[in-house]
């Protein structure tokens, strides 16, 4: 049987074990719990250990492992676009026209009424801005640009440049040249002469008094 040194501790009895044949066992490495209250009791042949207290005793914390590091992915680069070229804004709507500025536009679009001469021979000849008829028309000095028109009077109660026919947006009007036998509008019974200098309106369907010519008014 073992036998007990003083100190409670049991040694090995000489003779089993030869001292030069051990061998130190290399101890593995534990964490170290830390206790708040460390209790020594002592030993005694034949007495059982008591358990630690449960109180005392702190629970052994398993070690922390610290998880391995994965290298992230390795992420796709994307192939920058080359930018297209920009769209063209569209052009601003224009503005509508207002009232007072469409209607002089509107009344200048708006063709004169088209108006016609009938000859005493048939003859028809729409009136374009001014006319001047006579026997022998000549440019007159307010109208260099107007048409000539000649007509035939075998008793020559027509002028060279007797008259001037003018139309515009209010209608057709007949000015009297200096002629030598007058000029009168006749409308029914309505009769007006057509005095140098002023110029008379001449209404649709009237006729016209060149001395002893007459030719009559179509629109």
């Amino acid at each position: 049987m073992a036998d007990t040194d003083d100190d409670g501790f049991i040694t090995l009895p000489p003779g089993i074990f030869d001292a030069s044949t051990l061998k130190a066992v290399p101890k593995p490495e534990r964490p170290r719990t830390e206790r708040d209250d460390i209790v020594f009791v002592p030993t005694v042949p034949g007495m059982p250990v008591p358990p630690p207290d449960a109180a005392v005793a702190a629970p052994v914390e398993p070690p922390v492992v610290e998880p391995p590091v994965v290298p992230p992915a390795a992420q796709p680069v994307a192939t920058p676009i080359a930018p297209g070229p920009s769209p063209t804004p569209p052009p601003p709507p224009a503005p509508a026209p207002t009232a007072a500025a469409s209607a002089p536009a509107a009344a200048a679009s708006a063709p004169a009424a088209s108006w016609t001469l009938v000859l005493a021979d048939g003859t028809e000849a729409p009136v374009r801005g001014v006319v001047l008829l006579g026997r022998n028309p000549a440019p007159f000095g307010a109208w260099p640009d107007a048409q000539l028109l000649a007509v035939t009077d075998t008793t020559q109660s027509v002028s060279k440049t007797h008259a001037a026919f003018e139309v515009d947006e209010s209608g057709l009007w007949v000015h009297d040249l200096n002629s030598t036998n007058g000029v009168w509008v006749v409308n029914g019974a309505d009769v007006t002469e057509a005095v140098p200098g002023r110029r008379v309106h001449v209404p649709a369907g009237a006729s016209i008094e060149l001395g002893d010519y007459v030719l009559t008014v179509r629109r």
